[in-house]
C-alpha cells in the first residue's frame, strides 16, 4: 500500500504523521488502508451546529457508500482549535473516518482544497489533487459515478 500511495500526489502526503483515527477517548495515528483513486474531503468543526447536527446522517452515508468502496476515501479535515472538544464530538457522534487534526492541516496540504469560507464544506478530489466536485451531494454522487466505471 505504501508504495502505491507514494505514487499519488495526495496519498503520499497522508502518512500516519498526518492522519488520525478516533480510538477510545482520543485520537491515535492512523494510515490509509486502501489506495483510493478519489478522496472526499470534509472540512468541519465541532463548534458549528450544522456540522454536529448532520453527523448522524453523514456517518450512515459513509458506512453505506464509502467503507466498502476501495476507490474512495473520506477524510475529515478538522478546523477545530481545541483537540479535546474535537475528541468529545468524535466520541459522541461515533465518527468512524480518518481525520486530519488542526496541527496537521498545513503539512497535509489539504487546506488548499477548502475553497469556500464555510463549514461544513465537502470537495471531491482525485489522487493527483484535481477538484472534481464540491458540495456534499455533488461529491458523494460524483464519487459513486466515477468509482462504478
Amino acid at each position: 500500500i505504501a508504495e502505491a500511495l507514494a505514487e499519488q500526489k495526495i496519498g503520499k502526503k497522508l502518512s500516519s504523521s498526518v492522519l488520525s483515527r478516533f480510538e477510545g477517548e482520543g485520537f491515535a495515528s492512523a494510515s490509509l488502508e486502501k489506495v483510493p483513486e478519489y478522496y472526499i474531503l470534509y472540512f468541519t468543526a465541532s463548534w458549528w451546529g450544522p456540522c454536529r447536527s448532520g453527523a448522524p446522517q453523514l456517518v450512515a452515508k459513509y458506512n453505506k457508500e464509502i467503507v466498502s468502496n476501495d476507490n474512495v476515501e473520506f477524510i475529515h479535515v478538522s478546523l477545530d482549535r481545541n483537540e479535546k472538544k474535537a475528541a468529545k464530538w468524535a466520541n459522541d457522534a461515533k465518527l468512524p473516518w480518518l481525520h486530519v487534526l488542526p496541527q496537521n492541516v498545513d503539512s497535509s496540504g489539504l487546506n488548499k482544497f477548502h475553497t469556500e469560507n464555510y463549514v461544513p464544506f465537502y470537495t471531491l478530489i482525485n489522487k493527483n489533487g484535481k477538484i472534481l466536485a464540491s458540495g456534499k451531494d455533488e461529491s458523494f454522487n460524483k464519487a459513486k459515478e466515477l468509482s462504478s466505471k
